[in-house]
């Protein structure tokens, strides 16, 4: 299967395409360009939004900031700030993409007793953030116009529960588990370890930051 075919063919047909990968053994690289080029995207919007209104507060604080020095400065932030945040994206979800595919891959082959392996489950899961090209969408219609923005938020929704079932049928596929099981290992169990993580962040960072500067 071609680079686009597995994406088209993760949104319209999931479980006959995400099948027909682990039997031509799929490589993670796909799955890495995919995540790269949404995520990519997406930071890179952002970073242009963040750009733009930098370049408006310096253009007209200008005159009393400095004169011609800050419009310039904020030019170059059109290109600092995209490329930043296209990549910082691209990092961070590649680290939490790594950290919930090796939860979901634990909790479906230890507990309930799975058949696949880490590298099915990290390929499939990659493919399986596809859908969040409709956030880059409801940013482009953000940007047209305000009034769509409500639109904007549904897209951002929808985006994420897509995205969540293409989680688990990832699973279900790699491991030959059940739905339910599925849905265990690849939500659950994950939102589980990320609560309990935040817990103890937040409970231990006061401690730590009164050990400091006591």
């Amino acid at each position: 299967m071609g680079f686009l075919s597995k994406l088209g063919g993760t949104l319209i047909e999931p479980i006959h395409t995400f099948d027909r990968m682990l039997d031509e053994g799929a490589s993670f690289l796909g799955a890495l360009a995919a995540v790269a080029l949404i995520f990519g995207i997406l930071g890179g919007m952002a970073g242009m939004g963040i750009a733009k209104l930098a370049a408006a507060f310096f253009a007209s604080t200008g005159p009393w900031l400095g004169g011609a020095v800050f419009p310039q400065a904020a030019v170059q932030l059109f290109f600092i700030f995209p490329i930043a945040l296209g990549v910082l994206s691209f990092v961070c979800v590649l680290l939490f993409w790594l950290i919930s595919s090796a939860i979901s891959h634990f909790c479906a082959r230890v507990v309930f007793g799975g058949e696949g392996s880490f590298a099915q489950v990290f390929t499939l899961q990659g493919y399986a953030a596809t859908p969040f090209f409709l956030v880059a969408v409801g940013l482009a219609l953000g940007w047209l116009n305000l009034f769509l923005l409500p639109y904007a938020a549904f897209l951002g929704l929808t985006a994420v529960f897509w995205t969540v079932l293409l989680l688990v049928i990832a699973v279900e596929r790699s491991h030959r588990i059940s739905f339910g099981r599925a849905f265990v290992s690849a939500f659950v169990a994950p939102l589980l370890v990320y609560l309990v993580l935040f817990t103890g962040l937040t409970w231990a960072a006061p401690l730590m930051w009164g050990g400091f500067w006591g």
